[in-house]
């Protein structure tokens, strides 16, 4: 494999508006070249205008507490919102929580609102969400009813506001679709010939990888009687044909976001936002099942953060959080989307990389091994101090399993931690 673009890191610069920073007292401009962000820092707001018409930005950060005055950025940034002088993401940071502040900070364009102290890695996080203007994928809506016509116009409204559809006219093909289609929504119709949709939600019901999606009858059925002996048998909700298209859309997206949103929660470690331990396990299971059928190339990567308990014991918990998180950033902001993070628990994290050989993944891992270990920490008082990590890499073989290839790679780390951690080692021929 080739690396791609994706691989390459691309300068955002964005405009900081900090007195301490401007000064040089404190120093977070080194730290986000890491992270891809280019800081120029301005000791005050009145600068802001002439540094947005010298030079295009992704964002601004703005403080608001510059001298004894807490409202001169305030009045600055309000000025610069109504007059459309600043047309990019505005993230306000400062040491004021209170109702007014936050309602002045909207009013001056502000998207984001950080209570100091912010860290590092949550600043990312948030540049990053503000910067990306990424699309959400379309909600997959699988459509049960046996009238095609009926089933056809559905389809069509949802098309219409971007979901991605499924239909379904023989009830009885219900499993095979629930497989084949991953729904997060499900509309089913009462009546249809050979069982009932009562009976086909009941079944869905039954099944464990199923139980959480949401249902939703829609039926011509007006007797309300009916419709909550329906909505017993597990149903979310139950909308009357015929129904405005309006209300459709707005039924369908809002209960498959609710799902996403869950299923998402399920799935993540909760303080990196990472995939959990167990599916990070489920992905890598199917890459492998995937890559059996078509013979192409994949890499699963172990990593490790030297010295953990080290970090902790030296200086608490709460830096140790922070040196987790802000590596579980540098690799959500590095690797492709295509690319699986998992933390699997503690300070040890698992990558999938598909169509990717380990060449390559030693060089894409190359480069944040080499970023993360000159990120500079900082402890309790003035204590600054370094963290490396040890990487161990497994390029799918034929014969190879989830767990064979999960071993390989943890022997690879093995490795690389006997031989003196801080370092990148490649798994050779396992039969």
């Amino acid at each position: 494999m080739v690396l791609t673009p994706e691989h390459e890191q691309v300068m955002k610069k964005v405009i900081l508006v900090s007195q301490c920073v401007a000064s040089g007292e404190v120093d977070i401009q080194s730290e986000m070249l890491h992270f891809g962000y280019e800081l120029t820092a301005l000791a005050r707001p009145e600068q802001l205008k002439d540094e947005l018409l010298r030079a295009p930005a992704s964002a601004v950060i703005s403080g608001l507490t510059f001298g004894d005055d807490s409202q001169a950025a305030l009045k600055v940034l309000t000025k610069l919102h109504d007059d459309g002088a600043l047309a990019i993401p505005l993230v306000v940071y400062t040491s004021t929580n209170n109702l007014e502040t936050r309602l002045g900070a909207i009013r001056a364009g502000a998207v984001e609102y950080m209570v100091k102290p912010v860290d590092v890695a949550d600043l990312v996080r948030v540049l990053d969400n503000v910067t990306q203007g990424s699309v959400s994928e379309p909600y997959r809506v699988l459509i049960v009813d046996d009238d095609a016509t009926l089933a056809t116009h559905t389809e069509l409204v949802l098309q219409g506001a971007g979901m991605e559809t499924f239909v379904v006219t023989d009830p009885m093909t219900i499993l095979d679709a629930l497989e084949k289609v991953a729904p997060e929504l499900i509309l089913l119709d009462i009546y249809m010939p050979g069982t009932s949709g009562k009976e086909i939600a009941s079944v869905i019901r039954q099944s464990e990888e199923y139980a959480g999606i949401p249902i939703v009858f829609l039926s011509s059925e007006v007797d309300k009687e009916k419709q909550l002996s329906a909505m017993k048998l597990g149903a979310d909700d139950f909308l009357t044909k015929p129904i405005r298209p309006s209300h459709l859309i707005s039924s369908v997206s809002s209960r498959a976001a609710r799902f996403r949103e869950l299923r998402t929660f399920m799935a993540r470690d909760s303080m990196t936002g990472l995939y959990n331990h167990t599916t990070t396990k489920q992905f890598l299971a199917a890459e492998v099942s995937r890559v059996k059928r078509s013979d192409a190339e994949m890499s699963l990567v172990s990593i490790d953060i030297d010295h953990f308990k080290l970090v902790n014991d030296t200086h608490g918990h709460g830096v140790g959080d922070r040196v987790i998180k802000v590596l579980a950033r540098l690799l959500r902001q590095r690797l492709r989307g295509a690319d699986l993070v998992g933390r699997m628990g503690g300070e040890e994290f698992s990558i999938i990389l598909p169509l990717t050989n380990a060449a390559a993944a030693k060089g894409v891992l190359g480069e944040i091994h080499k970023d993360f270990g000159s990120i500079i920490f900082h402890g309790e008082g003035d204590q600054q101090f370094s963290v490396t990590i040890s990487i161990g890499i497994a390029e799918y073989q034929d014969g190879d399993t989830a767990v064979s290839l999960s071993d390989a790679a943890d022997k690879a780390l093995y490795m690389a931690k006997h031989n003196g951690r801080d370092q990148i080692v490649i798994a050779g021929t396992r039969f």
